[in-house]
């Protein structure tokens, strides 16, 4: 159980490294933030 429940989290901070990166990337050009990517 706690493994699988760790595995979860890890797998959703993953993702969310991802998307953050992804928006920062698209929003790059035009010099906005993501800072509402980064609220729990």
């Amino acid at each position: 159980m706690r493994y699988h429940r760790l595995s979860y989290t890890d797998r959703r901070l993953q993702f969310r490294e991802i998307v953050q990166s992804l928006a920062n990337d698209h929003l790059n050009d035009r010099g906005g933030d993501v800072k509402w990517l980064s609220t729990p």
